[in-house]
């Protein structure tokens, strides 16, 4: 009769370690299958942000960026808008002029370039954009010196009788 117990008891032993062993199994086989389900939904929401992302090229916000200066003898404000657009190296460049006194308009106007500063009390100095540098077609050296590009500041006279 022991032994009829004994094998019992092993049978037993063994149909609870099947059972220990098939609910490990479905609880591992869970983890792994909400793990991938949620790397799926994760990857699809993914792909969604990165077509929104794609947008055409005019839908791009520019950069912007806006200062304020005075002249020498304080008496005008030069307030400049700096635009950058992506992949354009040069800015663009809204600049107005304002008499501190009356906050009256003196001179405004739009360039493409690098910068606008004051060049005295009744001047700014816009900085163009040069660009490359091209290798010159000819070996003459006059001809050259004519089609080279003009990277001389502009400068824009103000006036001041707004007073």
């Amino acid at each position: 009769m022991h032994t009829r117990k004994a094998f019992r008891c092993t049978i037993k032993m063994r149909n609870r370690t099947r059972v220990n062993f098939l609910n490990s199994a479905t609880v591992i086989l869970l983890v792994v299958v909400s793990v991938c389900s949620a790397q799926c939904k994760t990857g699809e929401k993914g792909k969604a942000v990165d077509e929104q992302n794609r947008l055409p090229d005019e839908h791009i916000m520019a950069d912007t960026l806006k200062t304020s200066t005075l002249n020498s003898d304080k008496t005008m404000e030069l307030r400049v808008s700096k635009v950058f657009h992506k992949g354009d190296p040069a800015a663009q460049l809204n600049y107005a002029v304002y008499m501190r006194a009356t906050d009256s308009l003196v001179k405004e106007g739009q360039h493409r370039g690098m910068h606008v500063e004051w060049n005295d009390d009744s001047s700014i100095k816009i900085i163009p954009y040069v660009g490359m540098e091209q290798k010159p077609q000819s070996e003459n050296p006059l001809e050259n010196t004519k089609k080279q590009i003009q990277n001389d500041p502009i400068i824009i006279k103000l006036k001041k009788n707004h007073e």
